[in-house]
């Protein structure tokens, strides 16, 4: 037992060290004060979502260090433990390419969501029956929680004084949801990341970039140089030539930021291709598709059967279904459906066959279910360390992981209960965040980071089950003149809204990239007690220190939230508002029983019998269900160009070779892309988002 300690201790390095705290505290902090800036006062949100500086210039800052002295050369452990916890300023752009694009925390984690009750009560259609609705838990009671919402959203008057105590109760109350959500998907990562990259060996293609820099960053060839700098080496020069495409590629932003007319891509590099050509051709298919050269780049390492499927998905249901359906009078056409996005509205979301939904709820499911199954003893190894032998894996003790991660279902558990929701069906939230949790990491791990859906229709279901136990009225009875008051249901119904959606499944809070993160630890032997210390303290900032400075800059703002950036998200309570409290607001004949029969259980089926059909029948390896989940027809046009780049790549240098220098080509490309947002944001930074800043801040 004791050579087996000693060699784990040798095996697994810390990434905790005075130098990683020295670095990595002070950059989460000044990320968290820069990206609230960004977010809120930039004019182009789209585009510098938050503010972090690509790891690409601390590793070259690093590398002139390390030639001066060679004891201040960072380890790989390090890295990750620092790139690990700025990570959760950010989202999964800066995971994958280190370019902080998106907006998502600053107009809607941060200040949107916790906030949505005040957002609901600055609107005169829903004030008063979601006030009914609010226990006051997270916020105070009537008539202040009045006063405050004006304040918060319309903005306050010059001189008045700002309740604090009113302003942040919401704040720390969904900050604890936050904290306590990403103890939930910190558990999955952990559990099933282990077997996922040892056991099914896993690609992981969005760690791809961050694992491939930080390994060749502090491996030292000669002459007391990194192997990322050392160009004698053919690897190295595969990078940097990459690493200039990518410049070349990603250069769009700059020049939108030196010509304004200049056209640029949505959130950095994100382009919805129109065809026209096509449409002419066949009225009513899907005539357009995502242009993205990070997801092309890393199409390159994923598996040919995730690629294919992409592509298959789009043939099937985006030119066979809908155009056949529009010939047929089966679906009406509407001018215009041809070129819209996936959660726009379009047949993926019509009936009698919204595929979309199809996919994001019943082949989701059957994903979660499958690896229940497939991993059912590793699920119940974990589970019995709480009354048997801990098991510690990499320095990491699984019964602390599933400590935790029942503080997280429990906590969260409890806090809906004190705002009155039935404590029979909020048991269903921290379960649907688990199982779904499954879903967005498996999607991360083996496709790319279209988990966009989040839970889905999950809030129906649940509702049935509250139904069924407490006699909820029907859907039917749920209308704008019958509100439904009852906060046992609104107060999950609020909880369902907030946590199950785009924002935060893309989020450093969900699994989808903490499974990133454990890849990157796993395969760089950092030890993962540390990769926990450095989700938990993330989590933390990520609540405590990033939405209150959100706070205090939107309450010393001229106008209020509504004159930020966040304004954009104010829109946020009419989600829970038609989720069976003013009524019933989905698809037209999305009614329970088609969700159940249809949604879920085609779904699941299609899902299972893929499975299981791929396992017995060779001539299907082409098939991959994980694809089929985010496979909305749009995402077609890149794995096709992938494949290309694949095919003519494999035919002229083998496959030897292309296995051989196809990291360094995919990291090079997607960091090259990712690091020319730096000069664009410090230029926006100056000219466009402190001046804005400076007209509206208010003493």
């Amino acid at each position: 037992m004791a050579t087996e300690a000693r060699k784990e201790v040798v095996e697994f390095l810390p990434g905790i060290t005075a130098r990683s705290l020295a670095i990595s505290i002070p950059l989460v902090l000044l990320y968290a004060y820069l990206s609230v800036v960004v977010g809120l006062y930039t004019d182009k949100s789209g585009t510098f979502g938050t503010f972090i500086i690509p790891m690409i210039y601390l590793v070259a800052i690093n590398e002139a260090l390390a030639r001066a002295n060679p004891k201040w050369r960072l380890t790989p452990q390090e890295w990750v433990f620092t790139f690990s916890l700025i990570t959760f300023m950010g989202m999964h752009s800066f995971l994958t390419m280190h370019a902080a694009a998106h907006v998502n925390p600053p107009q809607y984690i941060w200040t949107c969501i916790p906030w949505g009750d005040y957002l609901a009560f600055t609107i005169d259609a829903l004030r008063d029956y979601w006030s009914r609705a609010v226990p006051a838990v997270s916020i105070p009671p009537e008539p202040l929680r009045f006063d405050v919402a004006r304040m918060v959203v319309q903005g306050r008057s010059p001189g008045a004084e700002i309740p604090w105590g009113a302003v942040l109760q919401p704040l720390f109350y969904w900050g604890l949801v936050y904290v306590f959500y990403s103890l939930i998907s910190a558990w999955v990562a952990f559990v099933f990341g282990k077997p996922w990259a040892e056991e099914e060996r896993l690609v992981f293609p969005l760690a791809v970039p961050s694992l491939y820099l930080f390994r060749e960053a502090t491996e030292v060839s000669t002459g007391n140089k990194s192997r990322l700098f050392d160009f004698t080496l053919p690897h190295t020069k595969v990078f940097w030539a990459m690493f200039a495409v990518g410049i070349i590629s990603g250069i769009n932003p700059i020049l939108a930021e030196l010509l304004p007319a200049f056209p640029i891509a949505a959130w950095w590099g994100e382009t919805n291709v129109s065809l026209p050509f096509l449409a002419a051709l066949w009225p009513g298919v899907y005539a357009a598709a995502i242009f993205f050269i990070p997801q092309i780049a890393v199409g390159l390492v994923m598996p040919n059967d995730a690629l294919i499927t992409l592509v298959l998905c789009w043939i099937i249901f985006g030119l066979l279904y809908q155009g056949i359906g529009v010939m047929t009078g089966v679906i009406p056409y509407r001018p215009g459906m041809e070129y819209v996005w996936p959660w726009e509205d379009y047949p993926g979301v019509w009936m009698p066959f919204p595929y979309r939904f199809v996919a994001a709820n019943g082949v989701g499911l059957s994903i979660i279910i499958w690896m229940l199954y497939r991993y059912r003893r590793r699920f119940v190894e974990v589970f019995s360390t709480l009354w048997k032998r801990d098991v510690v894996e990499q320095g990491l003790s699984l019964r602390l992981v599933t400590v935790l991660m029942l503080i997280g279902f429990f906590g969260w558990y409890a806090l809906m209960v004190a705002e009155q929701a039935s404590p029979i069906v909020a048991l269903l939230v921290p379960i649907w965040a688990l199982l779904w949790n499954i879903c967005f990491a498996r999607v991360y791990a083996e496709v790319f980071w279209h988990v966009g859906t989040g839970w889905a229709h999950a809030w129906i279901p649940t509702y049935e089950f509250g139904r069924l136990v407490h006699g909820w009225p029907s859907y039917t009875e749920v209308t704008w003149d019958r509100p439904n008051t009852n906060p046992a249901w609104f107060t999950i119904a609020r909880h369902i809204a907030n946590l199950s959606n785009w924002n935060i499944s893309f989020s450093p809070l969900s699994a989808g990239h903490q499974v990133t993160l454990y890849k990157l630890a796993h395969d760089l032997r950092m030890r993962m007690t540390d990769l926990l210390v450095a989700i938990v303290l993330g989590s933390v900032i990520f609540s405590f220190v990033a939405m209150p400075l959100a706070a205090y800059f939107i309450l010393h703002t001229k106008g209020g939230l509504n004159a930020t950036n966040a304004g954009g998200g104010s829109w946020w309570p009419w989600m829970a508002a038609g989720r069976l409290h003013r009524g019933y607001w989905v698809t037209a004949g999305l009614t329970p029983d088609v969700v159940a029969w249809l949604v879920y259980g085609v779904g699941f089926a299609l899902g299972i019998i893929l499975y299981v059909a791929k396992m017995y029948v060779p001539l299907l390896w082409f098939i991959n269900p994980v694809a089929l989940m985010p496979a909305d027809a749009y995402s077609w046009l890149v794995p096709s160009i992938g494949l290309i780049i694949k095919i003519v790549a494999v035919r002229t240098v083998g496959m030897k070779r292309y296995e051989e220098y196809v990291t360094p080509a995919v990291a090079g490309w997607v960091l090259g892309f990712g690091a020319t947002w730096l000069p664009a944001a410090l230029i926006n930074l100056a000219v466009a988002t402190v001046p804005r800043l400076s007209a509206l801040f208010m003493p």
